[in-house]
């Protein structure tokens, strides 16, 4: 996916960002609104993505691949050039019928189609035709030019924006497929990619740019009688430079051959994950007001621009094989997918191709019906209110001292800054989700949203007062709460606060929509560890007593906001398992836990003597939860090696080695710099290493293409890194080395 881009401004900042090492994510259920886009993948590897991201609709650059059942493939054809009937055919035999081709990449943009209006229309005369001959049914999405209303900052020299290409009155595209065939363009569904490309404001997130595109592109839709009720697809959109700055370098470092430029920094995750949130959220929030149906995140796993020596932008996934796990960027992109608004029903269109179908997760897409008559939903009551780093609560229906009631309870230092909440409760099952394992649920749904991107410090506790008509004559013990994930529910520690009061409190680690649950097939019951406990370790022996006639368990130790690695095991029938702590240089080094965070550990049992694979949750009892706390390392284990302190080196791209005393520390923060204090005097190296996975271990490499400069003297220091809710320790102390002349 080439850029423009010829000018640039260099700016150079450093930020410290979380990793979340082998993170593991859930499958869920596929979001209708939220797509994908693949460059050249397997279909094993698209499959794990899609499973992976809740994402429903998907296409790839490459001609041809079979859709994953459950899924939508679009199909992407480019007008830059004009595929034959056979290449056609071939890519028709690959998709579903009905499928939705979309007609174009970026036609308005120089090393992408850079098509004029003129010949885009008659290519796209000759798609439809030759398609629709195909497939009677397909469906046709047009434009998908970049952006509307802007172009590109600082790129000296830029393109026409989407308004000129696509609307201009006498040279635009729809102007001239009238003047050519005597008839508007028959059209479904109109496409339009949304980028920032500013090359003076590095990393490029500001999304209210974003949602102003499509704001524009649909107001002027609006104005076109033909067009005014068809539906928007946002066909692309992404982050073009996710780096807090940018360099030159030496030509051969880019597939380009010239103008090569190269990231400076660390990847602003927190920036590229807060413009994720800000703009997929506007989209949610505006898919029915504006027609908004499907949006593709570009992409899976991205390759490097043209012009640059890395990829900068936003990929999904951590690699590109049926292997690979999400990404932070892709769990926030899974995490709002699941908590994603229904697709909007577009109504029939006038002129043109009329008006589109909704695909459905049916192998042949059907348009969707008119839906019948539901019960009126319950009313929600809502609490709005700010919250700092003090704490304090956010009270509905009169808290939880009343009946019916909630509380939202955030202890002091759970956020980092002042952040308004909205805290809304209504008295019904959450819809079109299932239960957990051995529960039914309850007519109670809580939804905590904050209205910026949020992280959790510490737990917080949502406290609920259940009159006696909520609990239905079940007892307060077979209470429990859980967090909405897709299409279940995945549960939360619960205890009771007051058993006559009938008031719970469910402990959670992030802000979602949460509802509860009463276990009707009791799990395990827990022995040890005790619940909360702060382990003298970084391992502990998990003990439950079993109910009579398991045959196997499953159990899982989940980090604080799943930043981490956990684990999730299926094994024959035992009361106990040993959590191993890391043992770093041993034989088994069990990289998994880390220090000073948040635990929930859960277990449950199945009487069945099928094999896993087999096992459905009707098979399994409920969960039983408790939670832990693992210890706190510091850095006073940690020496640094090599270089030997005040020594020269005659490399500019030397290897940092440090040792630890402590074998259970494995993940480590390193920051290199000129300033001994490490502050903003002075380009900031600030690294995570995997001290278990670096050659030498535990050791750092300064990149090469980062070299440090001769002639000077440079300070170096480490500490134990720590996520989720764990508090950052102190650095070890510093060494210096020089770099020869």
């Amino acid at each position: 996916m080439q850029r423009p881009f010829l000018v640039f401004a260099l700016a150079i900042l450093v930020l410290a960002i979380a990793v979340r090492p082998g993170t593991q994510a859930p499958a869920q259920a596929a979001s209708q609104n939220f797509g994908v886009i693949f460059i050249g993948a397997s279909g094993d590897a698209i499959s794990r993505a899609m499973q992976q991201l809740g994402a429903f609709s998907w296409f790839d650059f490459k001609d041809t691949g079979a859709n994953p059942s459950g899924y939508n493939k679009a199909v992407l054809v480019r007008s830059n050039e004009q595929y034959s009937q056979g290449r056609l055919q071939l890519m028709a035999s690959q998709a579903s019928a009905g499928a939705y081709w979309i007609i174009g990449n970026e036609p308005n943009v120089p090393g992408q189609d850079d098509i004029s209006p003129a010949n885009y229309a008659q290519r796209y005369k000759y798609y439809h035709d030759t398609i629709s001959a195909i497939d009677p049914s397909a469906k046709f999405v047009a434009g998908n030019t970049l952006n509307w209303s802007t172009t590109c900052f600082a790129c000296g020299g830029g393109f026409p924006n989407g308004q000129t290409w696509l609307s201009d009155v006498s040279t635009g595209f729809i102007q001239q497929y009238q003047t050519l065939f005597g008839t508007t363009p028959p059209v479904d569904v109109w496409g339009i990619h949304t980028y920032v490309i500013d090359w003076n404001h590095v990393p490029m997130v500001n999304w209210q740019q974003a949602t102003q595109e499509i704001s524009d592109f649909r107001s002027y839709l609006n104005t076109l009688p033909s067009e005014a009720n068809k539906p928007i697809w946002v066909t692309e959109f992404g982050v073009i430079w996710g780096y807090p700055g940018l360099q030159s370098v030496a030509n051969n470092q880019c597939s380009a051959g010239a103008n090569c430029i190269a990231p400076t920094g660390a990847f602003a995750q927190l920036q590229v994950s807060d413009y994720l949130n800000q703009f997929v959220g506007w989209l949610m929030s505006n898919s029915s007001s504006k027609n908004i149906q499907k949006w593709f995140l570009f992409a899976a796993f991205g390759p490097p621009e043209v012009y640059s020596s890395a990829y900068a932008g936003i990929s999904a996934m951590d690699g590109p094989g049926a292997t690979a796990n999400l990404s932070t960027s892709g769990q926030v992109y899974r995490d709002l997918a699941g908590g994603s608004n229904p697709t909007p029903t577009p109504p029939s269109g006038g002129g043109g191709g009329g008006g589109a179908s909704t695909p459905t997760a049916t192998t042949t897409p059907a348009p969707v019906s008119t839906p019948a008559p539901t019960a009126t939903p319950a009313p929600a009551d809502t609490t709005t209110g700010s919250m700092g780093s003090s704490g304090g609560e956010l009270q509905v229906r009169g808290g939880s001292s009343a009946d019916g009631g909630v509380s939202v309870i955030f202890p002091q230092s759970a956020l980092d800054q002042g952040t308004d909440f909205a805290v809304a409760v209504v008295n019904e099952q959450p819809a079109s989700v299932n239960p957990p394992s051995g529960a039914t649920l309850l007519n109670k749904t809580v939804e905590v949203t904050a209205r910026t991107l949020t992280t959790l410090r510490k737990t917080v506790g949502i406290r609920i007062n259940l009159t006696a008509a909520e609990l239905g004559g079940r007892a307060l013990r077979d209470i429990r709460g859980g967090v909405i994930t897709g299409a279940t529910v995945e549960p939360r520690p619960t205890r009771i606060v007051d058993e006559a009061q009938g008031i719970v409190w469910i402990d959670v680690d992030h802000f979602s929509k949460f509802t509860l649950f009463a276990v009707t097939k009791p799990g395990p019951e827990i022995n040890g560890p005790a619940n909360e406990v702060i382990l003298l370790n970084l391992g502990t022996t998990l003990t439950w007593t079993n109910p009579v006639g398991t045959t196997q368990y499953q159990v899982q130790v989940i980090p604080f906001n799943n930043d981490g690695p956990g684990i999730d095991l299926i094994r024959n029938a035992e009361s106990s398992f040993m959590l191993q702590p890391p043992n770093f240089g041993g034989s088994d080094p069990n990289y998994v836990m880390l220090p000073g965070m948040h635990y929930v550990w859960r277990i449950r049992t199945t009487t069945s003597t099928s094999p896993p694979s087999q096992l459905t949750e009707n098979d399994w009892s409920a969960w039983s939860l408790r939670s832990f706390v693992t210890t706190t390392k510091l850095s006073n284990t940690v020496s640094l090696a090599s270089p030997s302190a005040g020594s020269a080196v005659n490399t500019r791209t030397p290897t940092l080695v440090w040792t630890n005393s402590d074998s259970e520390v494995f993940y480590y923060e390193v920051q290199v710099s000129k300033d001994p204090e490490f502050g903003a005097n002075a380009f900031l190296y600030w690294e995570l290493r995997h001290g278990g996975a670096t050659n030498p271990v535990n050791s750092y490499t300064i990149p090469s293409q980062f070299p440090l400069e001769p002639n000077t003297t440079y300070f170096w220091r480490v500490r134990p890194r720590v996520q989720g809710d764990a508090a950052p320790v102190s650095w070890s102390s510093s060494s210096s080395f020089a770099i020869a002349p």
